[in-house]
Parts: C-alpha cells; structure tokens; sequence
C-alpha cells in the first residue's frame, strides 16, 4: 500500500487506500463503524506500520463479495498484514 489516507472524527475512523502501488487514485473511505474503540486501535497499529514499511494489508468488508473498496459506505470485517507483501 503505497497510500494511506485516515480520517478521524468524534467515534468514526475510516481510512482509504490503493488496491495497486500503479493506481493514480484510492478507494473510498472505508469506515470500522460497531467496532471498539481497542479494535480500532489496533487496526490503526496496523495500518500505520504497513504504511510505513511499504508491507501490503489485506482488508476485507461486510459488504456483498467481502470487498467492494471501489465503492463508499463500506465497514470493514478485519484488516491483516498481507503474506506476501
């Protein structure tokens, strides 16, 4: 993940990101919407340290096809550091 972007607002963090290291723009912003606040935390750990050591994360969502980054409105399920960044 070449791009991170985080927003943080009184209780909603979401955050956007590249499928592709080549893409020119981010998906829309993805939100941790029922999540704790400790989850939160720790998903933004990860996020954070992949970013800045250039890792690859793995995100999937509550949404049909357990994906869909292209589109807003998303709550992510987990996020995880990839296998094979």
């Amino acid at each position: 993940m070449k791009k991170l972007i985080l927003y943080t607002t009184i209780a909603v963090f979401s955050f956007s990101a590249k499928a592709a290291k080549s893409n020119s723009s981010g998906s829309y912003a993805q939100n941790f919407t029922g999540w704790s606040t400790e989850d939160k935390s720790a998903a933004l750990s990860i996020l954070i340290a992949a970013k800045m050591a250039g890792h690859r994360v793995n995100v999937t969502t509550f949404s049909e096809g357990g994906c869909s980054i292209t589109s807003g409105g998303n709550t992510l399920r987990y996020v995880q550091l990839a296998n094979n960044p």
